[in-house]
């Protein structure tokens, strides 16, 4: 299980699976994982609180990020950069994630999400309560993602960054 174990989807289950809380996990995205996610969820008892809803187009997206109280990312292995987490953000939606790869680039510790040690069940499942008891402290993230998200990430931003490098470049030439 190379791509289930390297996205944590393996940790995500185990921290559900001890959670004091009746919280509900919706996994978007399908792959040669999904059959063992299915199978851990059922080991561990908790495939009647998780999801699978397969591939969602873009457009769809929106809705699954409101109406979350966070975004998890729970990856051993370095992602580029999570984009899901930034899109996350643009949406207003707090982040979990692992301290791996590229994410401090976009995710400020207690400011826009939590981050945890990757290969955590137990950090993780902590990170999970303190959201789910003060989903207002979720929503506070979510909005201070946002606004870090309108500041740095816009594609305006990048565009107006990269015509002036452009510019700088031609002129220097």
């Amino acid at each position: 299980g190379g791509v289930f174990r390297g996205k944590g989807l393996d940790v995500l289950f185990e921290a559900l699976s001890k959670l004091g809380f009746p919280a509900r996990l919706d996994i978007i995205g399908d792959g040669s994982w999904m059959s063992e996610a299915r199978s851990s969820c059922e080991k561990l008892g908790i495939a009647d609180r998780v999801s699978f809803l397969g591939r969602k187009d873009h457009s769809e997206l929106a809705v699954y990020y409101q109406n979350a109280l966070c975004v998890i990312m729970p990856s051993r292995t370095p992602e580029t950069f999570g984009l899901v987490g930034v899109e996350a953000m643009s949406h207003a939606t707090a982040v979990i994630a692992s301290d791996i790869g590229g994410i401090r680039e976009w995710l400020v510790p207690e400011q826009t999400g939590l981050l945890v040690p990757p290969n955590d069940p137990t950090a993780l499942r902590h990170a999970l309560t303190r959201l789910l008891e003060r989903p207002k402290l979720a929503r506070t993230m979510g909005d201070a993602g946002r606004s870090r998200y309108l500041e740095r990430f816009l594609p305006q931003h990048h565009i107006e960054k990269l015509i002036s490098v452009f510019t700088e470049v031609m002129h220097s030439g």
